[in-house]
C-alpha cells in the first residue's frame, strides 16, 4: 500500500480516504441502535409447516407468523395460542387476545409472553 500511495502521490489524503467508510459505519450502527432501542424485539412465534423454496421458507404457516410478529407493539412477544397450546411449557405468563391479521378472514388468537 505504502508504494500505491507514493505512486500515486496520494499520501496526504490517505487518511481521511480510508476514514470515510469507517465513519459512515459509526453513524449507521449508531442510527440502527437507537431505532432498535425505541422499537425493540418485536418476534412472532407461531409453529407450522413450511416448506423450503431455496433459500426461503414458504407456506402459510411462515405468512402467519410474520403477520403476528407485524401485530406486536414495542418489546412484546407475541405467539399464537395454538402455538402456546403445543408447548411443553404451562408457565409462561400470557395476556390473551383476538387480533384480526390482513390476508386471515377469521380472527386469530395470539397471547403476549411476559419476558422480561
Amino acid at each position: 500500500m505504502p508504494t500505491v500511495l507514493l505512486e500515486l502521490d496520494a499520501v496526504t489524503s490517505y487518511g481521511l480516504v480510508s476514514a470515510a467508510p469507517l465513519a459512515t459505519y459509526l453513524v449507521s450502527l449508531a442510527a440502527a441502535g437507537w431505532w432498535a432501542d425505541r422499537r425493540g424485539p418485536v418476534p412472532g412465534v407461531h409453529r407450522a409447516e413450511a416448506s423450503r423454496a431455496g433459500i426461503d421458507d414458504i407456506g402459510g404457516g411462515v405468512n402467519l407468523a410474520a403477520r403476528i410478529s407485524a401485530a406486536a407493539a414495542g418489546f412484546e412477544v407475541l405467539a399464537s395460542v395454538v402455538t402456546l397450546e403445543s408447548s411443553r411449557r404451562r408457565d409462561l405468563p400470557a395476556d390473551r387476545r383476538s387480533v384480526k391479521l390482513k390476508g386471515f378472514s377469521e380472527p386469530i388468537d395470539v397471547a403476549s409472553i411476559g419476558w422480561r
